[in-house]
Formats: structure tokens, sequence, C-alpha cells
């Protein structure tokens, strides 16, 4: 009886492990589009930001501009991402044994993790294209 036991539990740790190594990357894949897409986003407006620059704002104020939009984004996409994650744990718990589907600091790393990208890869971005000279970034279209 305890090889049958064994052999079962044997079983379900794979299966969770898989489960593990497939969530892990798929964080890895969102952290990694999150940033590219907000470098990207920030990129096209490298010629507003020359603009805003030459007119005399300072550069400080520009990334504080553009981290505040990205940033209500990033709020709206998480919202939407644990209302929608919310939901789906019904689905879920019909899936998984003696492991709570309502696991807040699951949800709440995952969120955590996620802004704290978009504010950097935001950060990163801006702070990147106000070192451009102002003339370079008008001529660069």
């Amino acid at each position: 009886m305890n090889e049958i036991v064994d052999a079962s539990l044997t079983a379900m740790w794979v299966t969770m492990t898989l489960l593990v190594v497939a969530a892990a990357v798929a964080l890895l894949l969102a952290v990694i589009g999150l940033y590219a897409v907000t470098r990207y986003i920030v990129s096209q407006r490298t010629r507003e930001i020359g603009v805003r620059l030459a007119l005399g704002a300072r550069p400080r104020e520009v990334r504080a501009m553009i981290l505040r939009q990205n940033l209500a984004a990033a709020v709206v996409g998480v919202v939407l991402g644990l209302s929608t994650a919310s939901a789906l744990t019904r689905v879920l718990s019909s899936l998984v044994v003696d492991v709570s589907v309502h696991d807040g600091a699951t949800f709440g790393a995952a969120a955590i993790a996620l802004t704290a990208v978009s504010v950097a890869a935001t950060y990163l971005s801006t702070r990147r294209a106000t070192q451009v000279d102002p003339v370079v970034a008008l001529r660069s279209e």
C-alpha cells in the first residue's frame, strides 16, 4: 500500500513541479513583454519629449509626467488582471486538492512585481529619452 501511495504522490509532485515551472516561465514572459512594450511606448514619444525639453520643461518633470501616465495604465491592467484571475479561481478550485485558490499573497506578489517592472521600465526608458539632445530628438523622425 505504501508503494501505491508513493507512486501517486510522485506523479502529483511531478505535475506540480511542471506547473510551477510553467507559471515561472509565464511570469518571466509577462515581465519581458511588459518591459518591451513600455520601452517601445516611451521610444515613440521621444519627439514629444524633445519638444517639451526644447520648450523649457525640466527632464525630471517630463519623467514624472510619463511615469504617472504609465503607472495609471499599469494599475488599470493589474486591477483587470486580478479581477479576471479571481473570477477564474472557480475553474481552478475543481482542479486542486487541499490548496487554496484564493491565495492573496500570490495575487499580491504578482501585482507588485508587474507594477514594479512597469515603473522601472518607464523610468529607465524615460531617463534615456530625456538625456537625448532636444535637437536630435526633434530630427529623429
